[in-house]
């Protein structure tokens, strides 16, 4: 296998049109022309936001939620299911430093990106704190989706 590196130019945007810096987000490619960024850490606090940027055109959106939103956090991840057109959150840090616990989500996500996106709350209290023996707790992990419908999590 070889791999390469080749910068591509990006145009140059005011601040008001793209995410501000941060690290320890979360993101995930959707339909192959968009990656998904989520949450993460300025150095000063974590972040609840989410923007979507357009592999093709090199622009960025802010997606609008309707319903309960997951809180500000950093840390976590999320995994794009294509056939049910859902992300799924997991996990990470709240703005106390404290691990996420007891609820994930699922985020419907439209075809047309820039309609309101709707997050569904995810329960994990029923599992004992475990999934096959496993710590539900997780932050600064990933997952990944296997056959559109399973999640395996490392770390």
């Amino acid at each position: 296998m070889q791999v390469s590196c080749t910068p591509i130019p990006v145009p140059e945007r005011s601040a008001a049109h793209r995410p501000c810096a941060r690290s320890y987000h979360a993101a995930c490619a959707i339909d192959d022309q968009w990656v998904v960024v989520h949450g993460g850490w300025t150095g000063l606090k974590p972040l609840s936001c989410c923007w979507a940027l357009n592999m093709e055109t090199f622009s960025w959106i802010q997606i609008k939620f309707v319903g309960e939103q997951p809180s500000a956090r950093q840390g976590h991840s999320i995994t794009f299911f294509p056939k049910a057109r859902r992300l799924f959150l997991f996990g990470g840090l709240d703005a106390s430093g404290a691990v996420v616990k007891d609820k994930a989500y699922f985020l419907s996500v439209p075809h047309d990106l820039s309609e309101r996106w709707q997050w569904q709350p995810v329960r994990l209290a029923g599992l004992s704190r475990t999934i096959g023996g496993i710590m539900v707790d997780r932050a600064f992990h990933s997952t990944s989706d296997i056959g559109n419908e399973k999640i395996v999590v490392f770390g």
